[in-house]
């Protein structure tokens, strides 16, 4: 036993199986045995035989907590969240500030979302076991988790400086860097990462998405491809097939896809895809045939319930079975209701902060910004036709854009929270908008106008004026019902309150005010656009937006974006096609079913629900 522990220690596990098997021969009643055989096979990933080794050390003694964290190790690893989140739930229930129960208990909280599971986990680690690594790094997955990439990175920061040699938290690491657009850090840091892991598919992908991140759309799709040589993954292979749609190419989208589905028929990735793509009757009814198949499956997990639902509500919509896809819409939000609770209180209380400081600013001797371009904003709500807006005012040669930069929304987010109406806060608030311009400054290629269509910048608009006063801003709306129906039917990130018809029509009623609120303030810094006119009436609605930015109007109608260019949206394979207003009446095939949020609106917005918004 003392030369298996031996060979455990240095890392030659093969040597201590050959011992296990050894001592289980003479000794196969011995809980302690089984328990290091199942911890040396977890460590060369035999996940199955570990599960049996830790099971009969389990049999042999009930209350034997280490093998009971070596089962729950070993199912997390096989993706079994269900039984994995037993075994640590039962540990807990004997020692409560045990490390494997909580970090595996953590770790499917995170899985399924469940942000007020996972902070309870995540604060019992850092109570009991601050020193651990994995403290630190499933720390840094909640903050990701929350939207807070700053906190995160710090968080994986102390992570490495405990183990430096974890790759999956480098991964995380420069993940996080890309996420936040540091990208010149997460190029350094993939160079010294590649030192240490030159054969890691994970750092491979992470490169695709850092070119991604540059704009080097062909670049990241080689990479994906040579990875696709040498190693064929459902991630990767998924990874390239979203390129491929993002960039128009449907059929290589498509071999893609229908690939995964071959190996692995219950891949809820490849199904969401496939139900955002331009599919044929044929491929769609395959599509929902397979998703139905899956959907009957006890074992997936409340995400993929959640992911899998929206792509069944996208395909039977497809199909023209709008009650079978009403059906599957909600129960999608009704899944991601239960992860994502939602207060319209913390809305409202931030829209009211902002109108604040607009007013605390105007009194103040705070020094604009000069900048050499004009950077113009696309705000609103998702679905009101932003991206079709950016493809239309990209046929112009002096217009480019940075697509939808998260940047400013986040660190103006950061900023709300923490500072007061002060001129020292207002100085760090010129410096958020000074780095952001920096970062366009360095992607944009020498066009004067600059577009950012990130629709949740609504919020800051006053903040962005008051610092970039020659910025403009260009607000799309949809008629209530409409706008409604668009965010129920999919999954948008920051918009938690889209999930219940409740929350949907105060959050709505919120928003009316706070937009109406800006019309009366700022009239001439914002171009609002009613999306129903605009496709009634396209040339007169383009040409309008096009004299607000100084532009000389184009007398042909959209045809749609340029073969090959990159779409990062849902509305990617739309945006590809000659205009047409049959979107505008989507909702209409579910009136009977969106009665009570018709009843939820008319009584949120009052007289307001009747009116034309925007123009």
């Amino acid at each position: 036993m003392q030369n298996c522990i031996q060979y455990y220690r240095r890392g030659r596990f093969a040597d201590a199986l050959r011992v296990l098997g050894q001592l289980l021969e003479h000794y196969p009643n011995d809980p302690y045995i089984f328990n290091i055989h199942a911890a040396t096979l977890l460590k060369i990933g035999s996940y199955e035989e570990a599960v049996l080794s830790a099971k009969r050390a389990i049999e042999l003694r009930p209350d034997y907590i280490e093998a009971q964290g070596n089962l729950a190790s070993a199912h997390f690893e096989l993706n079994d969240l269900e039984r994995a989140e037993a075994a640590a739930t039962q540990i807990l229930a004997t020692a409560p500030a045990d490390l494997t129960g909580l970090i595996i208990g953590a770790e499917c909280a995170l899985s399924r979302e469940d942000k007020t599971d996972a902070e309870a986990k995540v604060a019992a680690l850092q109570q009991h076991h601050r020193s651990s690594a994995r403290t630190w790094s499933l720390s840094a997955k909640l903050h990701r988790l929350n939207g807070n990439l700053a906190q995160a990175l710090q968080s994986c920061r102390n992570s490495l400086s405990i183990d430096s040699g974890r790759e999956s938290v480098v991964v995380m690491y420069i993940g996080l860097l890309i996420e936040s657009t540091q990208l010149k850090e997460a190029e350094q840091g993939l160079v010294h990462a590649a030192r240490a892991w030159p054969k890691s598919a994970a750092l491979t992908h992470l490169r695709a998405q850092l070119r991604v991140a540059t704009g080097e759309i062909s670049e990241a799709i080689a990479i994906y491809e040579s990875l696709l040589t040498a190693e064929c993954r459902s991630d990767i292979t998924l990874n390239l097939a979203n390129l491929y749609r993002q960039t128009g190419v449907y059929p290589a989208a498509l071999t893609m896809l229908w690939q995964v589905l071959d190996s692995d028929r219950g891949n809820v990735q490849a199904l969401l895809g496939l139900s955002q793509m331009p599919l044929d009757e044929q491929d769609r009814v395959k599509a929902i045939s397979i998703a139905e198949r899956v959907a009957v499956q006890a074992d997936l997990n409340p995400t993929d319930r959640g992911h899998l639902n929206y792509a069944l509500g996208a395909l039977y919509a497809g199909q023209s079975l709008y009650k079978k896809a009403f059906i599957a819409y909600q129960s999608a939000n009704l899944i991601r209701a239960q992860q994502q609770p939602y207060d319209v209180g913390y809305d409202r209380r931030l829209m009211r902060s902002v109108m604040a400081h607009y007013k605390t600013i105007e009194q103040t001797d705070l020094k604009p910004l000069d900048v050499d371009t004009q950077p113009v904003f696309i705000v609103g709500l998702p679905r009101s036709g932003s991206t079709l807006l950016e493809q239309r005012l990209l046929e112009y040669a002096d217009v480019t854009s940075v697509g939808e930069l998260e940047i400013l929304n986040r660190n103006l987010g950061v900023w709300l929270n923490d500072h007061s109406s002060s001129d020292t806060s207002y100085v760090q608030l010129r410096k958020v908008l000074s780095d952001y311009l920096q970062y366009i400054a360095a992607r944009q290629t020498g066009a004067n106008i600059v577009i950012d269509k990130l629709l949740l910048n609504y919020r800051w608009i006053a903040l962005i004026s008051a610092v970039l006063p020659h910025a403009k801003f260009i607000w799309l709306d949809k008629a209530p019902l409409a706008a409604c129906w668009s965010l129920y039917k999919q999954q948008f990130a920051g918009y938690e309150f889209s999930y219940q018809f409740e929350t949907l029509a105060e959050y709505f009623a919120a928003y009316i005010d706070y937009k109406s609120h800006w019309q009366a303030v700022m009239p001439e810094k914002i171009c609002f656009i009613d999306y129903e006119r605009w496709m009634d009436d396209p040339n007169t609605v383009d040409s309008r937006v096009a004299r607000f930015l100084g532009l000389e109007p184009i007398a042909t109608t959209f045809q749609g974006a340029q073969s090959g260019r990159y779409i990062d949206t849902l509305s990617s394979a739309q945006v590809r096609e000659p205009l047409t207003a049959r979107f505008t009446e989507e909702w209409q095939h579910y009136q009977r079913e969106l009665k009570p949020l018709e009843r939820l609106l008319k009584s949120a917005l009052g007289l307001k629900y009747g009116k034309t918004f925007g123009e």
